[in-house]
């Protein structure tokens, strides 16, 4: 199982490390609180390689980076004036941006006001459990070793790194079938851009790409199960 951002969530419910009902109280305890005690931003996301954030400092100056999707994607946020000005200069560069429908900083700091109340609702309410099946976190960009209110609380605040998630899931399980869970297809799309690019796992891994399969009726979800599901994120 490989998610990012609230798909980290998805993917230990997925893998029974936590109930269904316990992952939905997570996210709805973690909305209540990152929109009670931190402050709004805006969310762009870039059709680029993340070196441009490095070496175009002018263009994204006052963004944070909060995370990488694939090779040629990457997200950014700021104050709504400071997103604005970094989308025109991308513009004006020929360099595609998307702002996102998000309104707070996820994956920065601008969230640590929320981190007291949110660990502590983890820790009363969330029973963990081994999961069924291997969970690789795009926080720690390898796989999930101990769950518990610290690691909830990573999974929202730390900078999320998609593609090194999944590269170690595929370089630790190079024959097994990968299936989107998503609504949209979204983690799909960028995992074939992330293999396709990575000599890593082109290396070993030539039929990786043309293993997804979109189709979400039951026996697919089964047959997920001996596999790795690359869960969407919010």
């Amino acid at each position: 199982m490989v998610g990012w951002s609230l798909g980290e969530y998805v993917a230990l419910a997925a893998s029974s490390a936590i109930t269904l009902e316990e992952a939905i109280g997570v996210v709805a305890r973690q909305a209540l609180d990152i929109e009670r005690y931190t402050q709004e931003v805006n969310m762009l996301a870039i059709q680029s390689c993340v070196n441009i954030f490095y070496s175009l400092s002018d263009v994204f100056e006052n963004t944070s980076l909060i995370g990488i999707l694939s090779n040629n994607s990457f997200a950014i946020i700021g104050t709504k004036d400071q997103v604005r000005r970094t989308a025109d200069l991308l513009d004006e560069r020929q360099i595609d941006s998307l702002p996102l429908p998000v309104r707070h900083g996820f994956h920065s700091p601008q969230v640590e006001p929320a981190k007291l109340s949110f660990q502590a609702y983890c820790r009363e309410r969330i029973q963990f459990h081994t999961p069924k099946i291997p969970v690789y976190s795009s926080a720690s960009r390898n796989k999930v070793k101990e769950l518990n209110s610290d690691y909830l609380w990573t999974v929202c605040r730390s900078r999320f790194n998609f593609s090194g998630a999944l590269i170690k899931a595929v370089t630790d399980h190079p024959r097994l079938p990968m299936i989107d869970i998503g609504p949209s297809g979204a983690a799909a799309n960028h995992a074939k851009h992330i293999l396709g690019a990575s000599a890593e796992v082109r290396h070993g891994l030539r039929s990786a790409p043309s293993a997804f399969s979109f189709n979400a009726d039951s026996n697919h979800r089964n047959e997920s199960n001996g596999g790795i599901v690359v869960c969407r994120s919010k």
